[in-house]
């Protein structure tokens, strides 16, 4: 497991874990949708660096969910799986992490940074930037 832990250093709106349902016209403000559109998460996407090609290849996406809404200045724990496991091929990987909100898009996408990690798979091993 990869734990990170996360803040919403803006000052606009929350990340909402759930989006209001909207019922024949009526908003129904106590019924949520844990999986519906507008939904705010935390992506990974795992990037495998082709030697041949000298390009990445994109491998998997990982998602995870918060545990309560974040506030801005709030931060909350979430750990991925890393998903690189033995039948992955040796080499370099890329973890692009990102929040997103379901049905828009990854934050990156509209200028924010998001945090990248190279990793290194040899054999059994995975090895972090600046490990052995």
């Amino acid at each position: 497991m990869l734990p990170l832990k996360v803040k919403h250093s803006g000052s606009g709106s929350p990340w909402p874990i759930f989006y209001p349902a909207i019922s024949k016209g009526i908003n129904s403000s106590y019924e949520v949708l844990r999986t519906g559109k507008y939904v705010i998460r935390l992506g990974m996407i795992i990037y495998y660096y082709n030697n041949e090609s000298k390009s990445y290849e994109e491998r998997r996406v990982v998602r995870a969910g918060f545990k309560q809404t974040l506030y801005p200045g709030h931060a909350e724990e979430v750990s991925f799986p890393l998903y690189i496991d033995r039948d992955s091929p040796d080499g370099l990987y890329l973890l692009r992490i990102s929040p997103f909100q379901e049905g828009v898009g990854c934050f990156f996408q509209f200028g924010d940074s998001p945090l990248d990690i190279m990793v290194e798979k040899r054999g059994e091993y995975i090895y972090f930037e600046g490990d052995g």
